[in-house]
């Protein structure tokens, strides 16, 4: 029986539930999901993967670039995201897709500063505002204001 009750305390020490945000900008031009890592070794508070969509276009076909932090597209710093548009991946090479106004292969970063801090949790469900800003690659920027709804799985 100790066995068990060790082999559960591990189990449960050794991983984490999924959390993230899930955005929407508030003139509703673009959604912007992140979800954090759920492996401890990580860092259960840092980005694994950053969606950018257009809500506009029909189910299936909305995604305009996704950021893996495996590939080292996307990093963050507490709720700040940063992505960096490398069009060599696949999840990013759609260069004709508009992100803000403007083609993603013009684009050099997105980044994303969610209004959150760890200290002060949120519940699932509870909405920050955050801010999506596009860097070009000639130096000029276009953002966008975002309200951002706190995901936790379970």
């Amino acid at each position: 029986m100790k066995y068990v009750m060790l082999l559960s305390a591990l189990f449960v020490t050794a991983s984490a539930n999924a959390d993230g945000f899930r955005c929407m900008a508030i003139d509703r031009s673009i959604a912007a999901t992140v979800y954090n890592h759920t492996n401890p070794n990580k860092g259960t508070r840092t980005a694994a993967i950053l969606v950018l969509s257009d809500p506009s276009i029909q189910r299936g076909n909305r995604t305009i670039a996704t950021f893996k932090n495996a590939q080292g597209t996307l990093s963050s710093q507490g709720t700040v995201y940063n992505a960096d548009v490398d069009l060599r991946y696949t999840e990013i090479s759609r260069k004709g897709e508009y992100l803000l106004g403007t083609r993603l292969g013009e684009l050099k970063t997105i980044s994303m500063i969610v209004d959150f801090d760890y200290n002060y949790p949120l519940f699932k469900g509870e909405s920050v505002k955050a801010y999506l800003v596009a860097k070009k690659r000639n130096g000029k920027k276009a953002g966008v204001d975002m309200e951002c709804v706190r995901y936790l799985k379970n």
